[in-house]
């Protein structure tokens, strides 16, 4: 009989569903400029063009912001997004299968590389400092706080389940 899940058990599935979710993004998303590289820019400038025409100031805002956004993705170029999407996508949808699957000697491997990944926003953050990356830098600290729940109570019931088995 499988215990009754409680909120917290909830509240990690959906963070779980929600990172497998982003992962996937991300990934078609790479797989998608690798195919079609100029998409980023004619996106930013049709979407730039048609914010501009607006007199709005925050159109006009919302304009300069993506005409900066599309002169800085053709300063640095694409592949280098396209290889952070595509690897951060394939990364986050693994481990999520595996969290997923409560396989519990992945758990060590996904706390790290969570954290890793935490580590990167949060230093993004210090660099520069905006109210969206905060709230999800805050959201992934407490997903990783929900995965390391989750593997203390999963390596609980494996070593509880292999002592009850273990002939006295």
């Amino acid at each position: 009989m499988r215990p009754k899940r409680t909120l917290t058990d909830r509240l990690y599935f959906i963070g779980i569903s929600v990172k497998g979710v982003d992962g996937t993004l991300e990934l078609i998303l790479g797989v998608v400029l690798l195919v079609v590289p100029s998409l980023p820019h004619t996106v930013l400038e049709a979407a730039a063009d048609r914010a501009g025409a607006a007199s709005a100031p925050f159109a006009q805002f919302v304009s300069n912001y993506l005409e900066n956004l599309d002169g800085t993705l053709a300063k640095w170029g694409t592949g280098l997004v396209i290889l952070y999407l595509i690897a951060h996508g394939a990364i986050k949808v693994l481990l999520v299968i595996c969290l997923l699957l409560r396989l519990h000697r992945v758990y060590p491997a996904a706390l790290v590389v969570l954290t890793a990944f935490l580590g990167y926003e949060v230093y993004l953050f210090c660099v520069k400092p905006g109210v969206t990356l905060a709230i999800f830098t805050v959201l992934d600290a407490v997903i990783i706080f929900l995965v390391f729940r989750e593997y203390r109570e999963l390596k609980r019931q494996v070593h509880g389940s292999s002592a009850a088995a273990t002939p006295a």
